[in-house]
């Protein structure tokens, strides 16, 4: 009896970077710092701490990054 081959597997791609909003929780409303590029929130959060220069732990913790689209 002939063995099935199962069908072609796609080729592993990447992930892609998207773009995130990222705001601190201040109150309300929150500070809209900007927009950074990444591909997961906690990577786009690790992103803004370097890029906007976050030095503060505890600012650092208020961070939010939100899918932006």
């Amino acid at each position: 009896m002939a063995k099935k081959r199962s069908p072609p597997r796609k080729a592993e791609r990447a992930p892609r970077e998207v773009a995130w909003s990222i705001s601190r929780i201040t109150g309300t409303p929150a500070k809209y710092l900007g927009q950074v590029y990444a591909t997961t929130e906690a990577d786009a959060i690790k992103r803004a701490i370097e890029e906007f220069n976050i030095r503060d732990p505890e600012q650092q913790k208020r961070l939010v990054a939100r899918r932006a689209g």
